[in-house]
């Protein structure tokens, strides 16, 4: 093969690559397309489902800690565990309650 048909690539280096991100966070914070009311909808509506999500869980845990206690298994230890999870999640209820200014 002759050396002048083949073609190396180069790569390129590392700091254009943090000029690509420094562009691209520019643009969200410009009001671009994914920013708005779009956007916090989005994320009012996760951090809805994650808060379901965690208490849910945390339920599903004591509500299995409690079988326990009659059926074979490690139930208060399983339902330490389940209220510990609920925590965050009753705890925010709680002091959103305590404080209506919060909400």
């Amino acid at each position: 093969m002759d050396s002048d048909t083949t073609h190396v690539p180069t790569l390129q280096p590392l700091s254009d690559v943090g000029d690509v991100a420094e562009a691209e966070q520019t643009d969200l914070r410009s009001g671009g397309p994914t920013s708005g009311p779009q956007l916090q909808w989005l994320q009012w509506l996760l951090t809805k489902a994650v808060r379901i999500a965690v208490f849910v869980v945390g339920a599903a845990v004591v509500g299995a800690g409690v079988a326990m206690l009659v059926l074979p298994g490690p139930g208060v230890l399983i339902i330490v565990f389940g209220l510990a999870s609920l925590v965050p999640a009753v705890g925010r209820w709680i002091a959103a309650r305590a404080n209506p200014a919060t909400r």
